[in-house]
């Protein structure tokens, strides 16, 4: 298994389904919630991860959607565009 990464169902979280059953939407990774990816994988857990910390230093998380669908997709846009920006530096 050394060399592949693990690979995990993923389900984009839902409006219609109660807040309780599911993930928090703001540590959800972009790839998971717009479903560019079929599954999560240890990625989608650093970027869980790594939001998690910003909320612990800064008091809040890089994507701040309150549980709005089309909300959290503009701040996923802005974080995949600022990080692809930083990787051309």
């Amino acid at each position: 298994m050394q060399g592949q990464q693990l690979k995990f169902p993923a389900v984009a979280w839902s409006a219609t389904k109660a807040r309780i059953a599911q993930p928090e939407l703001d540590y959800t990774a972009p790839e998971v919630q717009l479903q560019t990816a079929p599954y999560a994988t240890t990625a989608s857990d650093i970027f869980a991860l790594g939001s998690l910390i910003c909320a612990v230093y800064t008091g809040s998380t890089p994507i701040r959607a309150a549980y709005n669908l089309a909300t959290y997709a503009s701040h996923a846009r802005q974080v995949i565009h600022h990080s692809q920006r930083l990787q051309l530096l």
